[in-house]
């Protein structure tokens, strides 16, 4: 298979049904799935989406239907779900088409190797290099290469504000969004060390189980975080944005595939 962004692919299957699948998540999810969904309406697909996050029952899709699982960074063993589930529609629809949205893999071959389908029909894109070559090498060689749905998104086009609502932007402060999860490290870069004690200067541990989440970033004069999505949803917003590393390597392949050239900044 030829090298062709997602959009090539809905394009190429438009006379197709599909179905897109949200594994779950949090609001950085929600991005994502709101980028697939815009990036679908303007391809005019047919399509419906449903929820198949770890409690979700199991929906019927019919024959004809193309899988789109919506990627992400649920890849590895700390989150153990999107492998799972890829591997379950696999082999419960096993004529069907499943195309993974641009992901992020851990460099974990004998987990990967237990959980994804080998031998099937999938279209795999990859959201950055590092798991591009690994999966071409590895697992996929047809795989493919794009960027995160959730760049797509663009304020003012009615699916970012369906993920976090409409706040007038404005300079309150500067704030780290740092997760605090088995995806994060010990290490906070000096550079945020030295503006901690600031006044006007906001510290927030894991920001996507906050209420105010989508004010952290709007009303953010600069924002320092390790959470992919933050600096993602920081470059959409224009804002000065600054990323360090979590425990593998997703946001530095993310920066420098895609964020790099978006402005954003890294500090180690």
């Amino acid at each position: 298979m030829e090298n062709m962004t997602l959009k090539e692919v809905f394009e190429d299957r438009d006379d197709k049904p599909f179905v897109l699948i949200k594994p779950g998540g949090n609001q950085g999810d929600s991005m994502i799935y709101a980028g697939a969904r815009k990036l679908a309406d303007k391809t005019g697909l047919e399509y419906r989406e449903i929820g198949m996050g770890r409690k979700a029952k199991n929906p019927r899709i019919a024959k004809n239907e193309i899988m789109y699982l919506n990627g992400g960074g649920g890849f590895n063993t700390w989150w153990n779900w999107t492998p799972r589930l890829l591997h379950q529609l696999a082999k419960q629809y096993p004529d069907n088409l499943i195309i993974v949205g641009p992901s992020t893999v851990a460099l974990q071959e004998w987990y990967l190797k237990k959980w994804l389908p080998k031998d099937r029909n999938i279209i795999f894109f990859a959201r950055e290099l590092t798991t591009y070559k690994y999966l071409k090498e590895n697992f996929y060689p047809g795989a493919q290469i794009d960027h995160d749905t959730a760049m797509h998104l663009r304020p003012g086009d009615g699916y970012l504000e369906k993920v976090i609502g409409k706040h007038k932007p404005a300079l309150l402060w500067n704030v780290c969004l740092r997760r605090e999860d088995p995806e994060s490290t010990n290490e906070i870069p000096d550079q945020i060390k030295k503006l901690i004690d600031e006044k006007y200067f906001l510290y927030t541990v894991d920001p996507c189980q906050s209420a105010i989440w989508p004010q952290l970033h709007v009303k953010a004069n600069n924002l320092y975080t390790n959470r992919s999505h933050s600096a993602i949803l920081g470059s959409l917003l224009d804002k000065p944005t600054y990323m360090f590393a979590g425990a593998y390597h997703k946001n530095r392949s993310i920066w420098e595939y895609s964020l790099k050239d978006r402005g954003v900044k890294w500090i180690e």
